[in-house]
């Protein structure tokens, strides 16, 4: 018995803007989208980034809770921005120099005054962001966007991270 020959699928279109109309679109859109959201970030850091801490301990924990707070009410944004950040160089570009090199100039401001008081490490001061700036992110991205579902107590998870990144994993031995 012989089946009868499934009918061929229609060949998919790609919704993909490509040549000079997807530069287009880019050279308007990223520029006004990075102008829109700058504002919008940077303000959301106020009361962390522009006030002082008694310790680097207390600067830590409450940057952590501001982004928790910030990544919440913003996830969709959020959702966007890391899966488009790897494919659109020019968003990186934009976000790069309108938020993130300002948000870096302030946190190595207030790291390097934790440091002058002996309270960090003398190491280099990239290294020591780019270390907390990677425990901070992990949490969150496992916190919001890969269990969220889980029972978590914010409080303590805040506390064990800036722990671990004031006193590292290692033993007493």
């Amino acid at each position: 018995m012989r089946l009868p020959r499934r009918p061929a699928w229609p060949k998919a279109r790609s919704s993909v803007i490509t040549g000079p109309k997807k530069e287009l679109l880019l050279a308007i859109v990223v520029p006004t989208m990075s102008r829109m959201i700058a504002p919008f970030v940077l303000r959301n850091f106020s009361g962390v980034l522009d006030v002082p801490f008694e310790s680097y301990e207390a600067f830590l924990k409450a940057f952590m809770l501001n982004r928790l707070e910030f990544v919440r009410r913003n996830l969709k944004i959020v959702k966007i921005l890391i899966q488009e950040i790897p494919f659109q160089p020019a968003l990186k570009e934009q976000l790069t120099e309108n938020i993130f090199e300002q948000v870096l100039e302030r946190v190595t401001t207030i790291t390097e005054h934790f440091k002058a008081q002996g309270e960090v490490i003398d190491a280099p001061t990239p290294a020591i962001i780019r270390f907390t700036i990677s425990a901070i992110v992990g949490y969150l991205l496992v916190r919001l966007l890969l269990m969220p579902e889980q029972d978590w107590d914010d409080e303590a998870e805040i506390e064990q991270t800036v722990s671990f990144i004031l006193h590292g994993i290692g033993g007493n031995g």
